[in-house]
């Protein structure tokens, strides 16, 4: 898993493989590329999600390690970022992990995230509803936020909306899956009400969110998963940028 630095271009002598371009996958592109996978190589959906739900499982499994937290709550949306959720709760749930599930809203019927969250029924994994979210926030747990991902483009309101002033108003560390809820993809600027996250795990590239000075007190520290697409999607897909420091 590769992982990133808000402060690596700040460096006066910055090393060789930052003087150069990186791609970025924006909110059209991250979209594309997805859709180049499922249409044109015949990757399910869902097995992406898997990808991604392995991905993050690393994390987890790594701050749970090192932070001495014990126990891992799950706030999904109901749409592929909560998929994501879903999937790692049920990663999670057959690794021993102790894991509870906040769903908030419900995925569309026979979606990939629908299919998940069925899966996590017939598992028996606790789901509750997001007014039961403060019951299931003590500083030993780590809070795994999959509302939103990269796709949102509006304000968060609503449930959603407190169950992210809860979260913040924890002790609890909190996980972002893609992107914190309510960051916009592109402009790394809060739509709404955000997510303040520890960490964040996105995935295939970097989001131009991430090089926006500032972002990095919502999205904390972030790393790379792959989700098993191919190095030529991006490369087709992904959008070029010269970060500050590098050379064009």
């Amino acid at each position: 898993m590769n992982t990133y630095s808000h402060h690596r271009y700040e460096s006066p002598d910055p090393p060789p493989e930052v003087l150069r371009p990186i791609r970025v996958l924006n909110r059209a592109a991250a979209r594309n590329l997805d859709q180049a996978a499922i249409s044109r190589l015949g990757i399910p959906g869902i097995l992406l999600m898997e990808h991604a739900a392995l991905a993050v499982t690393q994390e987890v499994e790594r701050i749970l390690q090192t932070s001495g937290l014990n126990t891992v709550t799950i706030a999904c949306g109901p749409g592929n970022n909560g998929g994501d959720g879903y999937a790692l709760a049920r990663l999670l749930h057959i690794k021993g992990v102790h894991t509870t599930l906040i769903a908030c809203g419900s995925p569309r019927g026979g979606s990939d995230a629908d299919i998940q969250a069925n899966i996590c029924t017939a598992m028996n994994i606790p789901i509750h509803a997001p007014h039961e979210l403060g019951s299931f926030l003590p500083p030993t747990t780590l809070i795994v936020d999959a509302l939103f991902g990269t796709g949102l483009d509006r304000p968060i309101q609503g449930e959603p909306a407190t169950m992210i002033q809860e979260m913040n108003a924890a002790e609890s560390q909190i996980l972002s899956v893609d992107l914190p809820s309510g960051l916009d993809a592109d402009t790394g600027i809060p739509t709404g009400p955000c997510v303040r996250a520890e960490s964040t795990i996105t995935f295939v590239a970097i989001k131009p969110a991430m090089l926006v000075v500032g972002s990095e007190d919502y999205l904390g520290e972030v790393s790379i998963g792959d989700i098993g697409t191919p190095t030529s999607l991006l490369e087709e897909f992904g959008v070029v940028v010269h970060p500050p420091g590098t050379r064009p």
